[in-house]
């Protein structure tokens, strides 16, 4: 429920949750978090599929230690990430990535999710 209410996905494209899973889209690119904790990539290529899946690496990361200090927030032109508990990305979301430059829950992270 906290990566479908914080809007992280919105990131990769447009987002749709289930309560199974979590499918974000853009273009034919597309990744499915599930509840079950596996995620899949689907692309054209697979270096396509391989970027898309350590992006949401990163925004599922993002997700979970977000401490809602703000720091992303003047990064988003679109004025998209609300702060509540921890940042929100509402639907107003490009999909430009400028919020993942300033955020220190993923910046400085030591946790690999890729090694677990």
């Amino acid at each position: 429920p906290m990566l479908a209410s914080s809007g992280q996905l919105r990131i990769i494209g447009r987002t749709h949750a289930t309560d199974r899973a979590i499918i974000a889209r853009k273009g034919k690119t597309k990744v499915h978090v599930y509840a079950s904790g596996a995620v899949v990539a689907r692309a054209e290529s697979e270096k396509d599929a391989q970027d898309v899946l350590k992006l949401a690496e990163l925004l599922i990361r993002r997700a979970h230690a977000c401490t809602g200090c703000g720091a992303c927030v003047p990064y988003c032109p679109q004025g998209a990430i609300e702060l509540k508990e921890r940042a929100t990305i509402t639907e107003q979301c490009t999909a430009c990535g400028r919020c993942l430059v300033a955020c220190p829950a993923i910046r400085y992270d030591p946790l690999n999710i890729s090694e677990m």
